[in-house]
């Protein structure tokens, strides 16, 4: 392959080096620790440390150098696809309340954006969805991350529901409640 893929990058290995200008056409081979010169996608350069010349090239050969720098390394850093953690539910009171998406969304990487997919009971003006003032339903929101120099777009199929109910649920508890009574008897 042409590339390697970054996130969460290495960014020392090792590996063999094919040494030329050999007599007879030979191709020694030597060993050593490589290091990207950059942890960035699109990095395609390589310095190399600790060479070693092949110990079945040791006799009839010689290194010059046992360290490079800034070489073309033959491959380059990808960009990382992103999976941003996308809360798949909410839930809103319809009459005009607003929900605040961005807050539905972690670990994205560049600009997030939503667009409404489906539904008509509540309105988007950037991050913010809001409610109308009388329908109900679920609105279903696609969300898109830039990215940047490291990760591409997030262009994935996660959407967030939201529920655009006609009241919020109204918790009742009883307290202190009286005992058991039967029909026909006296008040409490």
């Amino acid at each position: 392959p042409s590339s390697v893929l970054i996130g969460p990058i290495t960014t020392t290995g090792s590996g063999t080096l094919f040494l030329t200008g050999a007599k007879n056409n030979e191709v020694p081979t030597a060993s050593g620790t490589f290091t990207w010169t950059a942890a960035d996608a699109g990095t395609n350069t390589v310095n190399v440390s600790d060479i070693t010349l092949g110990t079945d090239w040791q006799t009839n050969y010689q290194l010059s150098a046992t360290s490079l720098t800034n070489q073309a390394a033959g491959k380059s850093i990808s960009k990382a696809n992103q999976t941003p953690n996308i809360s798949a539910t909410a839930t809103l009171t319809r009459g005009g309340n607003a929900l605040d998406l961005s807050a539905l969304v972690t670990n994205a990487v560049g600009d997030v954006t939503f667009e409404i997919a489906s539904g008509d009971a509540a309105t988007l003006s950037g991050t913010t969805l809001t409610s109308d003032a009388t329908k109900t339903g679920e609105v279903k929101i696609t969300v898109k991350a830039a990215g940047n120099n490291n990760y591409n777009e997030y262009t994935g199929t996660s959407t967030i529901t939201v529920t655009v109910q006609d009241k919020a649920d109204a918790n009742v508890t009883i307290t202190d409640a009286p005992g058991s009574k039967t029909y026909g008897d006296d008040d409490f």
